[in-house]
């Protein structure tokens, strides 16, 4: 399933039985749009400080501490990425 698919997106939540999330996006208000743009602005610079490319990026924080993960490994060894992040 492609969760970046609008349908995809409110399918899921309607089955979680979040139907007043799968509404409202189905009609974005401004501040949902808003609140989407910061986001994205925030991931932005955070894959710049980080030096990432592509998704998906693995940005862990910790304690205010943050670095990032090899995602790689998360598609190979999942078992080993989910170590990586219990030990950090």
């Amino acid at each position: 399933m492609d969760i970046s698919d609008i349908d995809s997106l409110q399918a899921i939540l309607g089955r979680l039985r979040l139907m007043d999330a799968a509404a409202r996006l189905a009609r974005p208000d401004a501040a949902l749009v808003e609140a989407n743009n910061r986001r994205l602005h925030q991931a932005r610079q955070l894959m710049q400080q980080f030096g990432a490319r592509g998704v998906p990026t693995f940005i862990l924080q910790i304690d205010g501490q943050a670095r990032l993960l090899p995602s790689s490994a998360a598609f190979s060894d999942p078992h080993g990425f989910l170590e990586q992040v219990l030990a950090a």
